[in-house]
């Protein structure tokens, strides 16, 4: 008797013997976004990234702590300090951040002393 072993060239994964193999389709999608990351095309790809907890989606992987400060509510930005979860340096207003780097970047904020309207 002759056994068969079931299609993998679909859209699903399937398990053999304990081992992921990943449909042709999928194996295609993942080269194609890898492909798109190196030449710097991130069309559709969305950075996450938490600000005291909360959590933030962007399309773009590169913003300033300006931005980061604003889009989180802390304004006026001037009345605010912005840093890297488990990182001692500060965040300054018109430094870059780069999200691309796997995982999801965490900050936060703290009121910068005497500051008013804030």
């Amino acid at each position: 008797m002759q056994h068969r072993l079931p299609n993998f060239n679909r859209s699903y994964g399937a398990t053999l013997l304990g081992v992921w193999i990943m449909s042709s389709n999928s194996i295609s999608n993942e080269h194609k976004d890898n492909d798109n990351q190196e030449n710097g095309q991130n069309q559709g790809r969305r950075y996450t990234f938490l600000v005291d907890g909360q959590p933030y989606h962007i399309e773009s992987p590169i913003l300033t702590g300006g931005q980061i400060l604003e889009m989180s509510g802390n304004v006026p930005i001037s009345s605010y300090e912005l840093q890297e979860e488990n990182s001692s340096g500060i965040i300054e207003p018109d430094q870059t951040v780069n999200l691309s780097e796997p995982g999801v970047e965490r900050f936060c904020t703290s009121k910068i002393a005497g500051t008013i309207n804030g």
